[in-house]
């Protein structure tokens, strides 16, 4: 039997997956059993914030470049992995 025409779909997403940082591991790529409502990686736990930022940061890369920003003339902010974490920090204590 040949296999379906998600398998290889469902094989990239799986190795994409694999590219994060996981708490949990998920025990299924793609449960359709909700249709038409799809569940991604069901039973995985991440946090989108460790592996935005964090990971970078632990990895060394700290004084990279997050992201660059343009605005009018002239008018430009580049940003390190490391400054993006303590801003992070700063906004998520203040919630706190």
């Amino acid at each position: 039997m040949s296999p379906s025409p998600d398998h290889g779909r469902l094989e990239f997403w799986e190795e994409q997956a694999q590219r994060l940082h996981w708490d949990t591991r998920w025990n299924q790529v793609l449960d359709w059993s909700g249709a038409p409502f799809a569940r991604w990686f069901t039973g995985g736990k991440l946090n989108v914030a460790y592996n935005c930022v964090d990971r970078h940061v632990e990895a060394g890369h700290g004084d990279q470049v997050a992201f660059h920003w343009e605005g009018e003339p002239g008018d430009t902010r580049t940003i390190t992995y490391a400054e993006l974490r303590r801003e992070v920090c700063r906004t998520a204590n203040a919630l706190v």
